[in-house]
């Protein structure tokens, strides 16, 4: 087969984009919003569903971003917007990725992912981090 007979499936791919992209970002500002309700330890039972929306919305992330960048290289997209839209979707996703991690190895410490902010746990982080560093 051609390598140009399979440029109408990235083509297909990549108009996905539009219809992936919005996935993640509502699941990530979700979970944040729920990780700002078990501050303090109230709500604890909210903790898995907030994993796996984090989870779920960095993996989607990387869909997206992926279904971008065929967006932009299998259709006819050019410019200083497109490359911002495209480096903010990269950032995002790597972003995610790495709150992912964070929540993974949080998991095991069974600490609140945001707990860095509240002070009571800042020592706690800190400590904990360079154990793992």
């Amino acid at each position: 087969m051609d390598i140009n007979s399979w440029d109408w499936i990235f083509q297909l791919l990549g108009r996905l984009h539009p219809l992936v992209v919005h996935f993640p970002i509502g699941l990530l500002v979700v979970a944040l919003f729920l990780e700002f309700l078990t501050l303090g330890g109230k709500r604890q039972g909210l903790r898995e569903g907030i994993n796996w929306m984090v989870f779920l919305g960095a993996a989607f992330a990387v869909l997206a971003a992926v279904l971008g960048w065929l967006l932009r290289t299998h259709d006819d997209y050019e410019g200083d917007l497109v490359m911002f839209h495209q480096n903010v979707g990269i950032a995002t996703a790597v972003l995610a990725i790495v709150t992912g991690f964070c929540c993974a190895l949080l998991l095991k410490e069974d600490l609140p992912l945001i707990g860095i902010i509240d002070l009571d746990y800042l020592q706690q982080y800190w400590f904990w981090l360079w154990q793992v560093i």
